[in-house]
């Protein structure tokens, strides 16, 4: 050995650390100041400013000076954030603000188990040596690692220590979490408990149920209300029955929407052709006309003076199409030819409609046998219903029926309705076997996709680490390659893997809400819920998980299954050498809060949108798509911070500064996203606050079961024990939070609730209201014209009986053409022709349809 090569690999965490810092300063002075100047410009209020434009009404003041933003972000209560924006995001804010406050509690430790871990070892160095027979490693000019718990010798008695800040740990993050767990359930109960603020469809779902899984007895309308009423909950309003036939009006639908959107296209390209003769003299130059160009196609009139001097030229610019009829090639109207078929598409709507709905829901003459006979067999397909009551008494009531033993494989439930606009209406109509299919195999991909991403994620992650990846004979040429190239490894190690995992994870919260969206799940917030906590056990596992354990399967040559004690304390090392990474990766999510604020991903969404959108729906769509707000996106990284943070409390006290950084920042950030720039997609009434909860209990147990961990490597076998101890006192207390807060999140107490609500006659006279209208656009339809003037938003009835169609959206720039063609087309024979085909005047408009 005398002959052995020296590799000396200097500890730069504290450089990669500083770099990180260096980074978030740089990033904070310049895009801070640029995100309050930009904000200010009447152009860009799309981006900035979206919920002031699209929700105008609920809209928070625009502020205009400088930085003042920031003033209206911190003085703006809560009060104003739940009946404004919502429950959930008054929730999400309450979350990040308790994560805080649990983080600041914790600060103590820092100057308490700091100067314990520097002192430990008094200032020796351990050495790494005999890494093969001509290589020696030696780590020298140790930095973070001295104030974590590697510092400390095997049997120290400061070990004693360690264990006392894990329980005051655990008991001060169990106080918070029970004060964010009562602030919760008081604002769930006042928000189920006040009707003042809620808008129609809310009142509407606080006195509607959904029953799944019905059996076969209670399949139709008339033995399911004989039910309900063999019970005493109270008085139905009205009963929706969803069946399996809704299919094929789901797919008309969808296709007459396609429709709808090709002669729009259709429109769009005839307004371009036109505008660029009229300009260039060259219609061709259609496909080149800036943004600016199509912004005056939206927003301008063709002049009547205009119309009347080129209206053959005109006329010849309308987009042709060649079709194939018989043995004939056709060069047909594109436009024309798309009207038909969009009028042939509402005529056998309206024929699916007529034929499917019930007789004794909207009130048909009972002369029609055959007909009665025939829907009644398509009654039977029925697997779910919502059932309105009068009261909100009787619709609590029914949701805490026992309906089955639990033992019972498909037992048929009850629960809250949700909100109708947010109802996944083909997920209902599924058959039991056929959702629960949907779901296992979405779990497994989820379960592969984490699985298989583990490969990347821990190779990644033994760069970190490379004084142990340095011991696989395997690696060390590329170590000792980095050792003479000081900056070169403090990118490989430091800079370079939290840059890639973040990358690398972005774009799997679209993947997973995809996979949600396929499992058949009833609603968009149950889609959510799911989102969420695939990305949560993703992150969770792929970012913390496999930092600790399956970077160990790189740094050693060893099995787990050929030397299982040499591999577990390969693990015990990497989990504290593993905090530098950490505490780099959450200087990194803080730098990406003030691009929150700027946005630039939006801005290339929509910069990469308008080469393929062109009409004006598409571009009002695309505007409420760069700013749609999913909580599933951006609630599991705020668990996995706090979870982060909290396991390494104890381990490396010094990652509190930068989670305390992290969670003051992402709150003021957040906060004015919420209030300018988000549009919310749904409403969950702030439960996703309780699977923040649940996955909280979870860091708090893998923050017990690390420092136990720890502890019986570190050879103190009694503190150890005592500290997995800690996981019993874990469980009782989630045990105590649900049994006192869980039912007054979901439930109000009967005795709050009045038999019979003041609100009730006015509902009634709605819902009757909204059944006989839909009665009026089905059964006595005279025209395809009158479907488009069908509404059905104040009850819980099926949209394929009563979703109002689509109105063409035009530019502006055809808009007084196409009205000037509607007299000679009415004239030709066997066409049915929409003079409704006329443009939105507006964004409000376009959100009533």
């Amino acid at each position: 050995m005398s002959n052995a090569t020296v590799i000396a690999l200097p500890d730069n965490s504290l450089d990669g650390l500083l770099i990180w810092l260096g980074a978030l300063v740089i990033v904070c002075i310049v895009l801070v100041p640029l995100y309050d100047y930009i904000r200010l410009k009447p152009k860009y209020y799309h981006v900035y400013h979206t919920r002031n434009q699209t929700t105008p009404e609920t809209a928070f003041p625009i502020t205009t000076t400088p930085f003042s933003w920031v003033k209206e972000v911190m003085m703006t209560p809560k009060d104003d954030i739940a009946q404004k924006v919502g429950l959930d995001a008054a929730q999400f804010l309450n979350f990040i603000q308790m994560c805080f406050q649990c983080i600041a509690g914790l600060l103590l430790i820092v100057f308490i188990m700091i100067p314990i871990n520097f002192y430990a070892s008094r200032g020796e160095s351990p050495e790494f040596q005999n890494l093969t027979d001509t290589h020696v490693l030696q780590l020298t000019q140790k930095t973070l690692s001295l104030f974590s718990i590697e510092n400390v010798k095997d049997g120290s008695q400061l070990l004693w220590f360690h264990l006392a800040f894990a329980l005051l740990v655990s008991l001060w993050t169990y106080y918070v979490l029970y004060q964010g767990y009562k602030q919760f359930a008081k604002q769930s109960f006042a928000f189920h408990l006040s009707e003042e603020s809620h808008s129609d469809e809310e009142r509407l779902q606080s006195r509607t149920i959904l029953i799944k899984n019905l059996t076969q007895e209670l399949s139709t309308e008339e033995s399911l209300r004989a039910w309900l009423d063999s019970l005493h909950l109270g008085t139905t309003t009205m009963i929706s029955m969803n069946t399996k036939t809704e299919h094929r009006l789901w797919s008309k639908f969808k296709e007459h929407e396609r429709t709808i959107r090709k002669i729009e296209r259709g429109y769009m390209l005839w307004a371009a052709r036109i505008y660029s003769f009229l300009r260039y003299g060259n219609a061709s130059m259609a496909w080149w006309l800036r943004e600016s160009d199509k912004i005056y196609l939206h927003s301008t009139t063709l002049d009547t003076d205009t119309l009347s001097k080129h209206r053959d030229k005109i006329e010849q610019l309308r987009p042709h199409k060649l079709v194939t009829q018989g043995n004939r090639v056709q060069n047909v109207d594109l436009i024309h030819m798309l009207s038909r078929q969009e009028n042939d598409l509402l005529e056998e709507i309206v024929m699916i409609r007529t034929k499917g709905l019930s007789p004794l829901q909207f009130g048909f003459p009972e002369t029609q046998s055959t007909t009665l006979k025939q829907l009644e067999k398509l009654r039977v397909s029925t697997v779910s219903a919502f059932v309105t009551f009068k009261s909100k008494r009787s619709c609590f009531m029914a949701q805490q029926m026992l309906l089955h033993p639990k033992s019972h494989a498909h037992r048929m439930t009850v629960s809250m309705a949700p909100p109708y606009s947010q109802v996944l209406w083909d997920s209902l109509s599924m058959s039991i076997f056929e959702r629960m299919a949907r779901q296992i195999l979405g779990s497994i991909v989820a379960l592969a996709t984490a699985l298989s991403w583990t490969i990347p994620t821990s190779f990644i992650s033994s760069l970190t680490d490379l004084p142990k990846l340095s011991q696989n004979p395997l690696f060390t040429g590329y170590v000792q390659y980095l050792s003479v190239r000081p900056m070169l490894y403090t990118f490989v190690s430091a800079v370079g893997p939290p840059l890639i995992i973040q990358i690398a994870n972005n774009s799997m919260p679209y993947f997973f809400d995809y996979v949600s969206y396929l499992q058949g799940f009833d609603s968009l917030i149950q889609m959510q819920e799911a989102t969420l906590g695939k990305c949560f056990n993703f992150l969770l596992f792929n970012v913390q998980f496999v930092f600790i354990l399956f970077s160990s399967a790189w740094s050693t040559s060893s099995s787990v299954m050929i030397d299982p004690v040499g591999w577990s304390q390969t693990i015990s090392v990497s989990i504290p050498s593993a905090s530098a990474f950490f505490m780099n990766f959450i200087i990194l999510r803080t730098i990406l809060l003030p691009l929150e604020l700027l946005r630039p991903w939006a801005w290339l969404y929509f910069i990469a949108g308008r080469l393929f959108m062109k009409t004006p729906r598409e571009l009002y769509e695309l505007g409420v798509a760069t700013s749609a707000l999913n909580y599933g996106f951006i609630f599991p990284i705020q668990i996995l911070m706090f979870c982060i943070i909290l396991c390494y409390s104890i381990i490396s006290p010094l990652i509190l500064f930068p989670g305390l950084l992290y969670f003051g920042a992402a709150w003021i950030v957040y906060k004015n996203q919420l209030m300018y720039a988000y549009v919310k997609q749904m409403e969950a009434k702030g439960h996703l606050w309780l699977m923040a909860f649940h996955r909280s209990l979870v860091g708090i147990g893998v923050f017990q079961f690390t420092t136990a961990g720890l502890l019986s490597v570190k050879k103190a076998p009694v503190a150890s024990t005592l500290c997995f101890m800690l996981l019993i006192l874990t469980v009782a207390f989630y045990r105590f939070c649900d049994d006192r807060f869980h039912r007054h999140t979901h439930y109000i107490p009967l005795e709050h609730l009045k038999p019979e609500d003041p609100q009730d006659k006015k509902l009634k006279h709605r819902l009757s209201v909204s059944v006989v209208n839909s009665n009026a656009h089905t059964k006595h339809i005279q025209s395809v014209q009158e479907l488009h003037k069908a509404e059905s938003v104040t009850s819980y009835l099926s949209p394929a009986y009563s979703k109002p169609f689509f109105k063409v959206w035009l530019p502006d720039f055809v808009r007084d053409l196409n009205q000037s063609r509607h007299n000679l087309e009415e004239e030709h024979s066997g066409i049915i022709i929409r003079t409704e085909m006329v443009p939105l005047q507006s964004v409000a408009e376009q959100a009533e349809i």
